[in-house]
């Protein structure tokens, strides 16, 4: 990450806006492939539809794989 303090304040404030931290990528990279194998996206109702984003977020701080979170939600309906 370069020093904030030493770049252009505009520059400096577009980046620290934009910053993704690698543990965000690698979430929302789980989160499209869970999205993809379920054919829809992950903001429901837990109670309701067996599958949340706060749910899916758990499963994968766990270290579940999509496939197993997916496989989860389909037992779960």
């Amino acid at each position: 990450m370069p020093d904030l303090d030493e770049m252009n304040p505009h520059l400096a404030l577009a980046f620290s806006e934009s910053y993704v931290s690698p543990r965000e990528r690698k979430w929302e990279a789980w989160t499209a492939k869970v999205e993809k194998i379920l054919g829809h996206d992950l903001d429901g109702d837990q109670d309701t539809d067996g599958y949340s984003l706060d749910y899916a977020h758990d499963a994968f701080a766990d270290g579940l794989t999509a496939e197993e979170y997916a496989a989860e939600v389909r037992a779960a309906r």
